[in-house]
């Protein structure tokens, strides 16, 4: 369910973007690990595989090291979650900053829709909730560019 809402989150800003002409998104800059993926051979996507799976521990390591210190002094606010969350889902769009060519559109669209990894830490009492799903949602958009593109 927490898989199905990110990716949610990501078409509804990418809706919002060309309804109302704020970006051109077939201009945004393509994943580096996409990009990778496209022009190798069957040994060279494992090894992309693997260097994706090892930087999403790193990256939920760096959001949780922002999002949980900051809920420790929030928690006793009623939207104390939320508001951490929300700060730490910002902080990991900004970390992708310069993978996207410094345009903000798709850092916010990466950004937010990782809400739902965080929500996947509360939920399961442990970071790895949120690394499954994160793997997944990225093995989704990979894997098909590694055969298909």
């Amino acid at each position: 369910m927490l898989l199905l809402l990110s990716f949610l989150i990501k078409g509804g800003i990418v809706a919002v973007g060309e309804i109302f002409s704020l970006v051109d998104v077939n201009a945004f800059p393509t994943n580096p690990a996409v990009g990778a993926a496209n022009n190798g051979g069957i040994l060279s996507n494992v090894i992309e595989v693997i260097k994706t799976s090892v930087s999403i521990v790193g990256e939920e390591l760096l959001v949780a090291g922002i999002t949980l210190p900051l809920y420790f002094y929030v928690k006793n606010n009623k939207f104390g979650w939320v508001l951490s969350n929300l700060i730490g889902c910002l902080a990991f769009g900004i970390m992708h900053i310069v993978t996207y060519d410094f345009q903000l559109w798709p850092c916010l669209m990466v950004g937010l829709s990782r809400y739902p990894y965080s929500q996947a830490w509360k939920s399961t009492n442990s970071l790895r909730g949120g690394m499954y799903i994160h793997l997944i949602s990225d093995l989704i958009i990979l894997v098909p560019a590694m055969f298909i593109w």
